[in-house]
């Protein structure tokens, strides 16, 4: 029989969460404004809640490989969901901490990525590709 804590313990390792936060950024890129939240004046964002305080660092660092969708046009690409993503601990919650941590503006890999991605990104931005909107949202 497994133990709870066992259960439990394994939702507070970031290795675990990356599916999650993976969804979360395609939604905040895109799949927000196909759903009941595009009637709302401001766009969503998610707030992490970790259980320890130490756990923050771990699921940012985490996240910075993960939150990676682009919403494009010409002359511009914002990685939505690394704006909208925020990291705390309970412990700042109770002691109204309003601390929030964040991943880097831009993903830590963007130098890695293979020219064609660049290349892809760098169309996006100058508007030389383009789909029937008006924005690009890659993933």
């Amino acid at each position: 029989m497994a133990s709870r804590t066992r259960a439990f313990d394994r939702m507070r390792r970031p290795s675990k969460q990356l599916e999650r936060l993976r969804r979360y950024d395609w939604f905040l890129a895109s799949g927000w404004r196909e759903s009941r939240y595009a009637s709302l004046d401001i766009e969503p964002a998610a707030l992490i809640v970790c259980d320890e305080e130490r756990q923050v660092e771990a699921f940012v660092s985490a996240a910075d490989g993960h939150l990676s969708a682009v919403v494009a046009g010409p002359g511009r690409v914002d990685f939505v969901g690394r704006e909208q993503v925020g990291f705390t601990s309970w412990a700042r919650v109770l002691e109204a901490d309003d601390r929030v941590d964040q991943v880097r503006a831009r993903p830590s890999d963007m130098m890695r990525r293979s020219p064609q991605e660049r290349a892809r990104l760098k169309a996006l931005v100058n508007g030389t590709q383009r789909d029937d909107g008006d924005e690009q949202i890659a993933a």
